[in-house]
C-alpha cells in the first residue's frame, strides 16, 4: 500500500507551464529519486507537495489524507519532513540548540522557549545528532561548521518530529564526494532501519544509482520515464565537437543533465566514448587511462571536490606535486598561497574542515601543483558563496594570464561571461550553439532556449 500518492499535479505561472499532470506513488520504506535538469519542475513539485505553493489542480495524499490546501506547518505535523537546497539553520546557536528548537516545537512546548529552552530535550537532541553522524558535537557553534556538517545538522532537525515521509531537495548539492556518500548512506540507513519513506531530488547520478530504489525522470514539468537505475546503457553525448587553444578560456554551458560533466569525463578518460576522438597536445588520447592524460599535461578539477579530508591543506597540495613542464607555468606552494590567500591562512587545517568555497580552491590548487598546460574545471562556481565566486573568477583570469588554457563547464552565465573568451552551449548531449559572448548577447533567444530556468 502506498504511503504517499500524487495525482495530476499541475502548476502554471502565467503562460508558463511549470508542472503538468505529475502522478506517482511512494511506498513506506522506499527511497525514490526525482531527477531532471534545472528548470524541470522538481522544486516546484516539492513546494506544492509540502504546502508552500498551491497547485492549479491535482491531489497529494499522505496515508490517505488530502494535503492540498493545508498549510506547511499542518503538513509537517502530519509527518512530512523536508530539507532544502540551501541549508536553513540558526547560525548563532549550537548544534544541540538547533535540534532542541525542532524538538520543542514537536512536543508543543513553544511556550517554554524563553524560560527553560536550554534544558529541554537535550538528551534527545544529542541522540538525533548521533544518528546524523554528529555524535559529541552538540556544543559546537553552527557558524563554524563545514558545509557537509551543515547538511547533517539539517537532517537531524528534520528527523526531530519523527516524520513518516522525508523530502530532501538536492541534499548533496555543493558537497565533496565523501560527504555525499556519507549523507546518502545515512538517509538509506534511516529508510532501512525505521521504515521512513524518502523522496529526494538530485543531480549527481552516482548518488542516485547507488541509493535510489526507484527513479522518476522529470523534464519540462512532465514525468517522462520511471524505473530503476540504468546508467551504463544510456546514450548521453551525441557528436560533441569542441576545441581549446593555448592560453584560452572556453565555457561549456548548459543546464544540469545537459552532458557537460560527461563531456569532461570523456576528455579526461574517466568515461570511454563509444565513438569519436580526443586529441591533446597533438596526440590522440582517446581511451587512455586518466593518469596518462594527466601526465601529458591536462589537469582536471571535478565538480565534487575530491580531496583527502583528513589531510591538511599543505599535505593535499603535496599529493598533487609533479615536475615542472617546459610548455606550462610552474606552480609551488608559495605561488598558490598568493593566488589563494584563504588557503595560506589555513595551511595546516584538515581539508574536511574547510568551507565549500575553500575546498573548491584547494582542489584547483592541488591540480595546479601538477603543473598542467591546460585545466578542465567542472562547475567551479557551483554551491559556493557569491564572494567566493568572485574570487574564483579572478583566479581563472589569472590562470589565463599565466598562459594556462582553461575549459570550464558552467551554468552561471554571468560568471562564464566574466572569465571566458567564447562558449559552447550543450543541451541533451548535443552542441546547440557556439560563439563569442558578444554574439550570445545579441541572440537572447539562444539563452532563453538553452540556459534559462
Amino acid at each position: 500500500m502506498s504511503l504517499f500518492e500524487v495525482r495530476g499535479l499541475t502548476k502554471a505561472f502565467g503562460g508558463i507551464k511549470a508542472v503538468t499532470d505529475v502522478s506517482f506513488d511512494l511506498a513506506q520504506g522506499e527511497l525514490l529519486a526525482l531527477i531532471g535538469p534545472n528548470g524541470a519542475g522538481k522544486t516546484t513539485c516539492f513546494n506544492m507537495m509540502g504546502g508552500w505553493l498551491r497547485p492549479d489542480r491535482g491531489s497529494v495524499r499522505l496515508g490517505g489524507q488530502e494535503l492540498i490546501g493545508l498549510k506547511p506547518r499542518r503538513i509537517w505535523r502530519l509527518g512530512v519532513g523536508r530539507t532544502f537546497q540551501i541549508t536553513a539553520t540558526f547560525v548563532s546557536m549550537t548544534l544541540a540548540e538547533n535540534v532542541q528548537m525542532a524538538l520543542i516545537s514537536h512536543h508543543r512546548r513553544s511556550f517554554d522557549i524563553l524560560s527553560r529552552a536550554a534544558r529541554l530535550y537535550l538528551d534527545e537532541a544529542e541522540a538525533l545528532l548521533e544518528r546524523a553522524g554528529l555524535a559529541g558535537q552538540g556544543d559546537r557553534a553552527v557558524s563554524e561548521l563545514a558545509y557537509g556538517d551543515l547538511k547533517r545538522l539539517e537532517l537531524a532537525v528534520a528527523l526531530a518530529h519523527r516524520p513518516r515521509l522525508l523530502m530532501m531537495d538536492e541534499p548533496t548539492a555543493g558537497m565533496a564526494p565523501g560527504e555525499r556518500v556519507a549523507l546518502m548512506a545515512l538517509a538509506a540507513g534511516i529508510v532501512e532501519r525505521e521504515g521512513v519513506s524518502v523522496l529526494f531530488t538530485e543531480h549527481d547520478m552516482d548518488v542516485v544509482f547507488a541509493h535510489a530504489h526507484r527513479i522518476l525522470v522529470l523534464n519540462r514539468g512532465e514525468i517522462i520515464a520511471e524505473g530503476s537505475g540504468f546508467y551504463g546503457g544510456a546514450h548521453i553525448l551525441h557528436g560533441v565537437s569542441l576545441s581549446l587553444g593555448p592560453a584560452e578560456v572556453v565555457a561549456l554551458m548548459g543546464r544540469n543533465g545537459a552532458g557537460k560533466s560527461t563531456t569532461m569525463k570523456s576528455v579526461m578518460g574517466l568515461v570511454r566514448p563509444r565513438r569519436g576522438t580526443v586529441r591533446y597536445a597533438g596526440q590522440a588520447v582517446t581511451g587512455w587511462p586518466p593518469f596518462r592524460v594527466c601526465r601529458l599535461g591536462l589537469g582536471y578539477v571535478p565538480e565534487d571536490r575530491r580531496m583527502f579530508s583528513e589531510l591538511s591543506v599543505a599535505e593535499n597540495l603535496e599529493v598533487g606535486r609533479r615536475p615542472p613542464r617546459p610548455d606550462a607555468p610552474a606552480w609551488d606552494e608559495a605561488k598558490l598561497f598568493a593566488l589563494f590567500p584563504n588557503l595560506g591562512e589555513r595551511r595546516n587545517h584538515p581539508a574536511g574542515r574547510l568551507s565549500g568555497g575553500e575546498q573548491q580552491m584547494l582542489t584547483i590548487a592541488r591540480t595546479l601543483m601538477g603543473n598542467p598546460s591546460a585545466v578542465l574545471l567542472d562547475e567551479p562556481s557551483e554551491g559556493i558563496a557569491p564572494v567566493i565566486v568572485e574570487q574564483m573568477a579572478r583566479v581563472i583570469v589569472e590562470l589565463k594570464r599565466e598562459g594556462l588554457a582553461v575549459l570550464i563547464s558552467e551554468q552561471n552565465l554571468h560568471f562564464a561571461r566574466a572569465v571566458a573568451d567564447r562558449a559552447y552551449i550543450i543541451e541533451t548531449g548535443t552542441i546547440r550553439w557556439q560563439g563569442s559572448f558578444a554574439e550570445l548577447d545579441s541572440a537572447p533567444e539562444v539563452s532563453q532556449a538553452y540556459l534559462a530556468v
